[in-house]
Formats: structure tokens, sequence, C-alpha cells
């Protein structure tokens, strides 16, 4: 039977799983050859795969340097095509409204011209007319007045009889205070003017025609003077008409204008406001990754904590177990020999299930060497399981440190990503507020052109009742002054003329003038 020593130990070996004994000390010496290959090549396999990696880091760094400022340049080229493209929409807008500005104008131009080339050939006709009439009247006074006429007419003139005379003999006729009132009163009727009747019924109350002829004086430049009032006030108010009309169109055109910057401001606000949410979209999931990623390694550290723990009790424990193998032989000056050599020889080992009922019982105990053989095998496998497990140590522990290394990259990747994503958003709000501004911006100037537009439109809706009148009746009011001024000078031409009858008249016939009544008098506006 074992003793308790031996007992302890095949418990313990049991217990590590390791009930068997190696049966050759040369395979067991290829199999450590081998592995001692099969590491150098695996670390210098390692190293190499290590520093191909870290080629291939510094090439990706140096590809993200690029594509980072290959995407800033396209992020700057794509604002200067959106501002390309809004100064081409303002162009083209401005441009449809210049079109439609100068069809209006060269419509306005030709209208005009028309205008004033009837004005001036009309203005040459009446000229022409004139000046004929102007001629013939001189030459009718160079013939009448002329020597030739003057003697011929004395010749034909015989005096006394039935010739002119400066002896007044009789007055034939009206008189011309009668034909100054009736022409008075005849112009009053024509031109509706209550003053003209006025001034017949004063011609025909007094005696005193000076003072008549000073009245008539006073009115026909107070006619002069209204007559140019109304010429000015329709003047004034066709300037007004066509500055408010030009105001109002400009004010028209530039609210046109404002809606489509508005718009234009509007659409780029959507568009950067979509892009911003799909930025702060990105930004969660490239946060999500940095939790995950997190999560994940401090998972993978802690089961590489556990298993190096596990891993380092098991060694301990083995080491325990070996050293108390080998502390019995020790202690007994039993030497076990070189591990590497675990053949067994000589040794037989009785079947169980076999009865050997010929054999003698043993009468001869076995020595303390008996079992070495068996122990050195146990303690050779005691020894390569710590090695193994110190290996897998060192294994992991690389493994442990490469993938450290690898994560702190990827954080890093992912962080700079994100530091990214967030200037991207710090900048796109920036602009947004830009835009957000100018929209602002515009809509004020919005507001103010349509206030001024309203107050342009109440203006001309305020000046239009008088300015019509005056422009539409302008002509009438000065034909009608022009029919008092007439009226004016006829009578005025006849009081000018007159001079009391003559104290050696012979007779005087009094032909009854034909007057017109005051009461036959409508007068239907007061000049």
């Amino acid at each position: 039977e074992p003793s308790p020593t031996e007992a302890k130990h095949v418990a313990m070996l049991s217990k590590l799983g390791a009930g068997y004994t190696p049966q050759s000390a040369t395979v067991q010496g290829i199999l450590s050859d081998m592995y001692d290959s099969f590491s150098q090549t695996l670390q210098q396999m390692t190293a190499e795969e290590a520093t191909k990696h870290r080629n291939y880091e510094d090439l990706m760094a140096t590809y993200q340097k690029e594509l980072a400022t290959l995407k800033e340049t396209i992020v700057k080229k794509e604002e200067e095509k959106v501002e390309a493209e809004t100064n081409l929409a303002d162009s083209e807008v401005q441009y449809a409204d210049i079109e439609k500005q100068l069809a209006a104008d060269v419509e306005y131009f030709d209208t005009t011209k028309a205008s004033c080339v009837a004005k001036t050939d009309e203005w040459s006709e009446r000229k022409r007319l004139r000046a004929e009439e102007v001629a013939g009247i001189d030459k009718a006074l160079e013939i009448l007045t002329s020597d030739e006429a003057k003697e011929l007419f004395a010749k034909a003139i015989t005096p006394g009889v039935g010739a002119a005379s400066f002896l007044q003999l009789a007055q034939l006729g009206e008189t011309p205070v009668a034909q100054a009132q009736r022409t008075l009163k005849a112009h009053a009727k024509m031109a509706q003017s209550l003053r003209l009747a006025a001034l017949a019924a004063q011609l025909g109350s007094t005696g005193h025609f000076d003072e008549v002829i000073k009245v008539i004086d006073e009115m026909i430049v107070q006619l002069n003077a209204e007559n140019k009032r109304d010429q000015e006030k329709a003047d004034t108010c066709k300037d007004n008409y066509q500055k408010l009309d030009s105001a109002v169109a400009d004010l028209d055109w530039k609210i046109k204008k404002n809606d489509a910057e508005m718009q234009k401001l509007q659409d780029i606000i959507d568009e950067k406001e979509a892009e911003k949410a799909e930025v702060a979209k990105q930004i969660g999931e490239v946060g999500e990754q940095i939790t995950s990623m997190n999560e994940k390694r401090t998972e993978e550290n802690t089961e590489y904590t556990q298993a190096k723990t596990d891993d380092e009790k098991a060694i301990a424990l083995l080491e325990e177990a070996k050293s108390a193998l080998e502390e019995f032989y020790a202690k007994n000056g039993i030497e076990v020999g070189p591990l590497g050599n675990l053949l067994q020889k000589g040794v037989r080992r009785a079947d169980p299930e076999i009865a050997y009922e010929n054999e003698p019982p043993e009468t001869k105990f076995s020595d303390k060497g008996h079992r070495k053989v068996e122990t050195k095998g146990a303690i050779s496998a005691i020894a390569n399981i710590i090695e193994d497990l110190k290996s897998e140590l060192s294994e992991t522990k690389q493994g442990e440190e490469q993938a450290q290394l690898d994560f702190e990259k990827q954080l890093a990747a992912a962080e700079a990503l994100k530091k990214e994503l967030e200037d991207r958003e710090v900048n796109l709000e920036g602009a947004l507020a830009s835009r957000r501004s100018d929209l602002q911006d515009e809509t004020d100037k919005k507001t103010a052109n349509e206030e001024d537009l309203a107050t342009k439109e109440q203006t001309r809706t305020d000046i239009k009742p008088g300015c019509d009148f005056f422009i539409n009746n302008l002509d009438e009011r000065q034909r009608k002054r022009g029919l008092e001024m007439d009226g004016l000078k006829q009578a005025k031409e006849y009081l000018a003329g007159y001079r009391p009858p003559s104290m050696l008249q012979s007779k005087r016939k009094a032909l009854e003038a034909h007057t017109v009544s005051l009461e036959h008098i409508t007068f239907s506006h007061v000049a």
C-alpha cells in the first residue's frame, strides 16, 4: 500500500487532471523542441505583424489627414457653389426686372417722343400761320399808310361830301360804353364769370371809365396770375404723380426682390438645419460607439484580469504540488534524475482483473525509491503545465497590451471624428445664426419697403382729388379765362377810344342797343 505522502501526491495529481504517466522522454523532447521552435517563429511573426500594423497605422494616419483636407476643400467649394448660385439667382431676378423696366421705359419714351413730335408739328404750324397773319397785317398797313395811298385817298374823297370828317354830326349805332357793356355781358355768359357780369353792371352805373379801365387791367393781371398758378399746380401734380408712380414701381420691385431673397435664405436655413440634424445624429452614433467601445474594453480587461488571476493561482497551486512531490525525495536523499527521461523500464504492473492463484504473496517490501519513475513523470507533467500556464500568461499579457493599444487608437479615431463633427455642428450653428440674421434684416427691409409703399400710395390717394381736378379741368379753366380776358380787352378798347359827344353835333340819332339781361346769365363755376 502507498505511504500517506504518496497518497497525498496521487490526490493532488488527480485534482489537476494529470492521471497518466508519459511513456517516452524522446517524444517529450521532440515536442519541447517543436514548442520552442514554434514559440520563436510566433514571436518573429508577431514582431513582423506589429511592424506592418504600425506602418499601416502611419499610412492610414497620412490618408486620414489628406481626407480631412479634401473634406475641408469640398465644404469650401460647396459654400462657394451655394454663394455663386445665390448670386446667380439674384442676378437673374435683377436682370428680369431690368428687362421689364427697360420695356416700360422704351414704351414711355416712344409715347413721349410721339407726343413731342406732334406738339412740335402743331407749334410749327401755329407759328407759321401767325407769322403769315402778322405779315399780312403788316403788308396791309404798309399799303394803306404809304404815300401813294394817302395821295390816292386825298384825290378820291371830296371834303364835305360823304367823306369822313373829324366833326361828329350824328351818333349812329351803339356807343362805345354800350358796346363794352354788351361785350362784357356776352363774355360773362360764355365764360360763366360773375366778375365780368359785375363789371358790366358797374360800367352801366358810372361815368368814370378810367377807374373801370384800371379795374379791367387789374382783372387781366389777376387772370394771368390764376392761369399761371393753375399751370404750376397741374405741372406740380403731374410731377408728383410721376415721382410717386416711379417710387411705387421701385418699391414693388424691391419687395419682390425681398421676397426672393427671403425665400432663398429660408431654403438655405432649411438645408443647414437638415445638415445640422444629420451631424447631431452622427455625433450621437459616434458617442454610442465610444460608450460601447469603453464597455467592451472594460469587459475584456475584466476577463483578462480574472483569467490572469486564475492562471497565477493555478501556477501557485502547481508549484506547491511540485514542491510537495519533490520534498519527499529530497528529504530521503533519493535521486530522481533528469525530468526529461520519463521512459518506464522493467516495471510490471499487475492487472487487477487477473488472479494469480499459484503465485505466492509478496514477502518483500518495496524500497523508498520504488515509485520514483512515476513521481518523476508527475513532476515533469506539473512542470510542463506550469510552463504552459506561464507561456499563456505571457501571451495573454501581450494580447492585452495589443488590445489596449488597438482600443486607444480606435478610441482616439472615434473621438477625433466626434470632435470634427462637433466642430462642424458649431460651424453650422454659426452659419445658421448668420443666415437667420440676414433673413431678419431682409424681413425688416421688406417691412420698411411695405411701409414706404403704403405711405406713397396714401399720399397719392390724398392728392388725387385736387390734382385730378386741376389736371382734368385745366384746359376748360384756361379757356374760360381766355374768354374773360378777350371780353375785358375788347371792353377796354371800346372804353379807351370813347369821347363825350361834341357840342357841334347837329343831331343825335340814338339807336336802341340790344342788351343782355343779367337775369338770363347762369354761373356754374365762379372763376
